[in-house]
């Protein structure tokens, strides 16, 4: 029997599932269009972007939304992709929006090129949220060009552990987004076949895989990775110092030498494994014993290094081309210059249906509501005053454009937050 409670939670359901698709095309087309502004600039100067030319930030809403329409469509694909060539191989980004751009303004953005993406987008780096945002803003406008696969820093332990949580949590004031952006990497597929040969995969192999069918059989979404050989499939490294497996010192995962290497390639039928996970001094490394490339795609990581930003080109004949990319100047967030794209949704039974279904959210609006100070409405006030909470000023602003030093002074009305 169906009690007058169950009833309206399935309407409110329906509402949210509703809210949540209505003009979703939309809404993809408008986040793209601020991301094809910067990639017009970047062909002229990649260098200026963030700095001459502001990067678009965009309201909680239209994340979640965009979220939304993305698990659908990963939850059409099979947890190992089988892609045909040609197409274009991306590494590790891990924040780097800068290199993100550079390779889609050489290679071209989708759908002109086919892009499949290793893993790793978030943490570390300083516009985690931009790199995220743009991928799943393609994947959702061009689902058989863009392709993305899970890494080990979309597990929720690990990306709340490195910076990605605390960035979200920083910019909107809440975790409803980085929740949104969490059962997205829960749905991402674990690896993909280019061809009939070629293997991808994040991490590596593991001594629990003899064929790569295998993995079709994971049933996602995987919140939390026990099972040892997804664990392997995204946290394995090779190694000279071993012929076969072995433990990793990662504390996950395994190591796996040339021996473990011959033996998946002879029970696979593969011809490379195709990887990502390891900074590489040049972007792209062949392992000396046996057929494994890694691709590293985010150029002059961390402190010290100066490593070059690696893609690897996969032509029609399945053949591959490594392409090395040199190092690029990391601008720093507090030093960027960004401007929000705020998209209104207007009817009241869908704000309604929102905030029901996200109480922390309706209570975070209401928190801003009150603590405005002008007539800008709280969704866009949100992005106004998340400047104040971050270490350094982050620039945000709807109606001007300022430099670094002008946005301190334009934010001094908020020394109450």
């Amino acid at each position: 029997m169906v009690t007058k409670m169950s009833f309206e939670r399935k309407q409110l359901n329906f509402h949210y599932f509703k809210f949540m698709t209505e003009g979703i095309n939309e809404v993809v087309d408008f986040v793209l269009s601020g991301f094809r502004a910067l990639l017009h600039s970047a062909q002229n100067s990649l260098s200026g972007i963030g700095i001459d030319v502001p990067i678009p930030s965009f309201d909680a809403t239209t994340i979640i939304k965009l979220c939304h329409y993305d698990i659908q469509i990963l939850q059409k694909q099979k947890t190992l992709l089988q892609i045909e060539p040609p197409i274009v191989v991306v590494g590790d980004l891990h924040g780097s929006f800068h290199d993100l751009l550079r390779v889609f303004s050489i290679f071209k953005e989708p759908p002109q090129t086919k892009y499949i993406f290793l893993g790793d987008y978030v943490d570390r780096g300083p516009f985690s949220l931009e790199v995220v945002v743009m991928l799943i803003a393609f994947q959702c406008a061009y689902p058989s060009h863009v392709y993305l696969i899970r890494g080990n820093h979309e597990i929720s332990n690990v990306n709340s552990q490195y910076g990605f949580k605390m960035d979200i949590v920083l910019i909107y004031g809440f975790d409803d987004v980085w929740r949104s952006f969490q059962k997205v990497f829960d749905w991402l597929p674990l690896g993909a076949v280019i061809g009939k040969d070629l293997f991808c995969v994040h991490g590596g192999i593991s001594p629990l895989l003899q064929d790569v069918s295998q993995i079709l059989e994971i049933q996602r979404p995987i919140s939390d990775p026990e099972d040892p050989l997804i664990q392997d499939l995204m946290w394995s490294d090779p190694s000279t110092n071993f012929l076969e497996f072995s433990e990793s010192t990662r504390g996950v995962g395994s190591t796996f030498g040339a021996n473990a290497i011959k033996s998946f390639i002879q029970s696979s039928g593969m011809r490379w494994i195709i990887r990502a996970h390891q900074c590489v001094d040049e972007g792209i490394s062949v392992f000396p014993n046996g057929p494994v490339i890694t691709v590293f795609s985010s150029s002059n990581y961390g402190t010290s290094n100066q490593n070059k930003s690696g893609v690897l080109v996969i032509n029609e004949k399945n053949e591959l081309e490594p392409i090395r990319l040199p190092a690029l100047r990391k601008l720093k967030r507090e030093e960027t210059c960004f401007f929000s794209m705020t998209k209104t949704y207007q009817r009241q039974s869908e704000r309604t249906t929102l905030h029901a279904m996200n109480p922390a959210f309706d209570q975070q609006m209401n928190f801003l509501h009150r603590k405005t100070t002008n007539n800008i409405p709280a969704m866009q006030q949100c992005t106004r005053l998340v400047p104040k909470v971050y270490p350094m000023i982050r620039r945000i602003t709807h109606t001007t454009l300022m430099s670094p030093k002008v946005q301190a002074k334009s934010f001094s009305f908020m020394e109450e937050f």
